[in-house]
């Protein structure tokens, strides 16, 4: 159940805007520095990339990926029997 807030009777207050009065704050004047310091220069070196340590006749290693023959054959059982059970349920009824 949902309470909704009562409609207003009568007309709703306003509040008249008053005008920004905005006061200047003095302004400071920066004071000169004797010299800069200079900007120290930044060299960098361009380096080779990596190219890996991986010869290229040699074979990749093994990541622990199965293959998914074994749980295509369950799959295929489970259907299989369903599919049998299914029938055997339908013979057995019309007896």
């Amino acid at each position: 159940m949902i309470i909704d807030d009562p409609l207003p009777l009568g007309p709703v207050a306003t509040v008249t805007p008053r005008p920004l009065v905005v006061t200047p704050s003095p302004t400071l004047t920066p004071s000169p520095s004797a010299t800069p310091s200079p900007t120290p220069i930044v060299t960098i070196i361009d380096e080779e990339i990596p190219l890996g340590n991986v010869p290229a006749d040699a074979a990749l290693p093994k990541t622990g990926e199965s293959s998914p023959a074994p749980y295509y054959l369950v799959g295929l059982a489970l259907a299989g029997l369903g599919i049998f059970l299914g029938r055997r349920s339908r013979t057995d009824k019309r007896k």
